[in-house]
């Protein structure tokens, strides 16, 4: 049975002798056009105004009274635009003007992540940047208090992650007095690039992934490569569906190349091993406990694609010469 077998292989060129270049993992990071519109309303605030590409907002969470406004900034900024942000209050309300920007930012077990963001206010304030759960109950990871003032200054996170999870990165002011604050230049770059993982079907998915220790399938190898990564496979027939969630990009690919030459097989088929019973007319069937559907199916034999079995048989001819019969239609 034929699988589909989803998978990006990419070359990577090096230069040698010159250390790799960390590799930005946000989306317009530099917050450039376009910007779109934004209108969102709830008991706890308005946000309006035009955010940047790649960017959403989660201002009017509980406990904020805000009436937030974004705009696109292009005078006086760090490089390109900057997004501009200006925070009011509710009518009736003393406290709770804020806003929240963020992005998804996927990360892997053990590796090296540094981000940074540019911010200056209308008036001395505190931003916080910090990288957090993507879901409730949102515990933050890594964070830190900016105090943020009227000149541009740059803040720094590092995250070395413990367990491969998707988080999220945010800038967020909450419960601060009416104010306008700048944002510019927000980056999470990968710090060791570069990374080596090895794939064998000797190995085991609870190995590190090393040469010395392979991982057992590319499914479970592709929950960790990264930009700028090589996966080696060592030599065999990898049986497995692969649907890749994430990409390389012009600068840092994803390599995925055989071990050395070794001979490496990548197949959307399954053993049937059986056992095979008797169904009828001389057909015998075995259970692979999934269907893709009508006309998705395909048998191999030998290496050689059938028919499915079917009473009267199809005949002598191949899979693109099938055996005919005349029909005569009457009205």
């Amino acid at each position: 049975m034929i699988r589909t077998l989803a998978i990006l292989i990419a070359l990577l060129a090096l230069t040698a002798g010159l250390p790799a270049a960390p590799v930005e993992l946000l989306t317009n990071p530099g917050l450039e056009a376009p910007y779109s519109a934004v209108s969102i309303s709830n008991a706890n605030g308005i946000v309006s105004g035009r955010l940047p590409a790649g960017w959403s907002d989660n201002s009017l969470f509980a406990g904020t009274h805000a009436e937030t406004v974004y705009a696109e900034e292009t005078s006086g900024t760090i490089r390109g635009s900057a997004l501009r942000v200006t925070t009011t209050l509710q009518s009736g309300f003393s406290t709770g003007a804020g806003f929240q920007i963020f992005q998804l930012l996927p990360v892997v077990a053990g590796r090296s992540y540094t981000a940074k963001v540019w911010l200056s206010a209308a008036a001395n304030t505190t931003v916080q940047f910090r990288i957090k759960e993507s879901a409730a109950p949102f515990t933050v990871r890594v964070s830190t208090n900016c105090a943020v003032t009227t000149s541009w200054q740059e803040f720094t996170l590092t995250f070395n992650p413990t367990s491969t999870e998707t988080l999220r990165l945010d800038v967020q002011s909450s419960n601060q007095s009416p104010t306008t604050i700048w944002v510019d230049e927000v980056s999470c770059l990968l710090v060791d690039v570069n990374k080596e993982w090895f794939v064998s079907p000797a190995g085991s998915d609870t190995n590190p992934g090393t040469l010395a220790a392979p991982l057992r399938t590319l499914a479970t190898a592709l929950q960790s490569v990264l930009p700028g990564d090589t996966l080696h496979l060592r030599g065999g027939i990898y049986r497995e569906t692969l649907q890749p969630t994430r990409s390389g990009t012009a600068a840092a690919p994803i390599t995925i190349a055989a071990y050395q030459g070794e001979t490496v097989t990548l197949s959307g088929c399954d053993v049937l091993a059986g056992p095979w019973m008797p169904a009828a007319n001389g057909i015998y069937a075995t259970g692979v406990g999934w269907n893709l559907g009508t006309g998705y199916n395909q048998v191999f034999v030998d290496g050689v694609m059938q028919h499915e079995a079917r009473h009267p048989n199809h005949g002598t001819g191949d899979l693109l010469h099938p055996a005919t019969a005349d029909v005569t239609v009457s009205s």
